[in-house]
């Protein structure tokens, strides 16, 4: 009945756009794209990536198409993830969308509130393309990736993952070698960070004269807790080029966040996750927000609101005293829009960033280590966390079945063993398959490595493998070692004006307004999507 009524209504809106003169882009199947395609099933496939994935894309559909000859898949790119929610919204009201598109969680929660989400069990178990028939085991995609297709209450699976990454740390290892702040700060061996070493000099006005000579060894990671930021950013105050900066009215500080939403709920849930009743969960993980009773996509809670969560405003208070004392700052203080900006002209010398975007932290002027994400001191190890991000591929209702089963042959096309080696070989997401991340050619990439002709790695003079790991691959091998820390937040009904909210609630209090006004405000503009226990 559901695609008897979807055909009766594509066909009423069809007249009415080519009484109007206008076609839009994407059809469910209808639009063969000229003649040359008439007998073919068409499959449009919507997506809000670049230029370099848009060429990785076009690989697969090349190879796609050449084992299904009856099929054309035509991709387009929105130019971002933005754009492409709007879109998808807009025609979702004409019945007219495409086979499949790309998501956020998010994404899918408003799409399903119009009921044109395929409920992927549909063909996960089906006797002719499911994953048994196919002989797809889906054990080898990373769980934490493929089960974000399941965070939106019941038994219902929207999506299968495409591109990951998370949060992880960049900070300016010329500044913390010259001050030696791993040893004299932070209490670290010298063994255990440096491959070469040379004791703290002082010049007469106190600072450090010389540190050319102390490199942090390449294998050394750092796993920074909150606490050391505090402790680097009370140094950071002391040193010629902090003063610098305050000297010329630019304002600096040694530790600056980027995404002031991750930052409010990571933070947020990684206090819960010290609470001893578990009140939010073991990890913490429903101090942010958590399913309602029935668990069900308009039965959702914004914890962070209940009067009887400390976590959150502790969370803002936290970072608001570290504000106050020059050792954190924002994009938001800061006045620019993206804090890889500032870490590069050095107002800050440790910031937060997607591992996937880790050119953008990277320079030209002083070396760039990565770390972990900051973890709370005291924090037991399986209680760490960070976020998990990165989209996911949705498959959309289709008036004829052909292009649903084809559209979703070609999203378990994109996710094989191929595919997924060339998408995260070409850019810098994580692998969505664990086969993909033990390759030798992704290991290779992550550390550096090339090779001849014949498969042998390139050596130096004395025989030994030469590592040369791009940013790109040290953050990717760094976020990969979270990789058990990563959170994904349910999602229901305004989940994703909620993200929004709490964003300008940090925004808000780090440029002067009070925690409870800051609270009252998100409350207020959450009020349509709130329990009534919650209004």
């Amino acid at each position: 009945m559901k695609k008897l009524l979807n055909v009766l209504f594509v066909m009423v809106f069809a007249f009415a756009l080519v009484s109007c003169g206008t076609t839009p882009g994407g059809n469910g199947g209808n639009n063969n794209g000229g003649n040359n395609n008439e007998e073919k099933i068409v499959v449009q496939f919507w997506h809000g990536n670049g230029a370099n994935i848009q060429n990785i894309i076009e690989e697969m559909i090349v190879s796609f198409e050449a084992k299904y000859p009856n099929v054309d898949i035509q991709q387009t790119s929105e130019g971002s993830y933005d754009n492409l929610l709007d879109k998808v919204k807009k025609y979702i009201q004409t019945g007219e969308v495409p086979a499949i598109v790309q998501t956020y969680p998010d994404h899918v929660t408003s799409y399903l509130h119009s009921n044109s989400v395929v409920d992927l069990n549909e063909y996960i178990y089906d006797e002719e393309v499911g994953f048994d028939a196919l002989g797809f085991d889906p054990s080898i995609l990373v769980p934490s990736f493929y089960n974000e297709g399941g965070v939106y209450g019941g038994d219902a699976f929207y999506s299968l993952p495409l591109n990951k990454s998370t949060e992880v740390v960049f900070y300016n290892q010329t500044v913390f070698a010259k001050y030696d702040w791993f040893t004299t700060v932070l209490g670290y061996d010298t063994d255990e960070v440096y491959s070469s070493y040379e004791p703290v000099k002082l010049n007469d006005e106190g600072y450090v004269s010389n540190g050319t000579k102390r490199v942090i060894d390449a294998n050394f990671i750092w796993h920074p807790t909150w606490q050391e930021f505090e402790k680097i950013g009370a140094a950071f105050k002391t040193t010629p080029e902090y003063k610098s900066f305050m000297d010329s009215n630019t304002m600096s500080a040694a530790f600056a966040y980027d995404s002031q939403s991750n930052l409010f709920i990571t933070l947020t849930q990684q206090l819960a996750a010290l609470d001893e009743n578990q009140a939010y969960g073991a990890r913490g993980e429903q101090a942010y927000t958590r399913f309602g009773t029935t668990g069900n996509l308009v039965n959702g809670e914004f914890t962070f609101l209940n009067q009887d969560n400390p976590y959150a405003r502790e969370a803002v208070s936290y970072y608001k005293s570290q504000v106050d004392l020059n050792h954190f700052t924002t994009s938001g203080v800061l006045g620019v829009n993206y804090c890889s900006d500032a870490f590069k002209a050095g107002q800050c010398i440790i910031t937060t960033g997607s591992s996937a975007g880790a050119t953008y932290n990277n320079s030209d002027s002083f070396s760039v280590g990565v770390a972990t994400y900051p973890q709370w001191e005291g924090t037991a190890p399986e209680n760490y966390q960070v976020i998990q991000q990165g989209t996911n591929l949705t498959l959309l209702d289709q008036v004829d079945d052909e292009v649903e089963k084809y559209a979703w042959l070609f999203m378990l096309h994109m996710i094989n063993y191929e595919n997924s080696l060339k998408f995260s070989t070409g850019t810098a997401y994580f692998p969505i398959r664990d086969d993909v991340y033990e390759s030798q050619k992704y290991q290779d990439f992550v550390l550096g490595i090339q090779r001849d002709g014949a498969g042998n790695p390139e050596t130096d003079k004395d025989g030994n493998i030469i590592y040369n790991p791009d940013i790109t691959a040290k953050a990717a091998k760094v976020g990969w070692t979270q990789r058990n820390w990563f959170y994904t937040n349910v999602t229901f009904l305004g989940t994703d004006i909620s993200r929004a909210e709490v964003e300008s609630l940090v925004k808000a209090v780090m440029l002067g307004t009070s925690i409870d006004e800051a609270f009252a405000n998100a409350k207020t503009n959450l009020k349509l999507y709130l329990q009534p226990e919650q209004q």
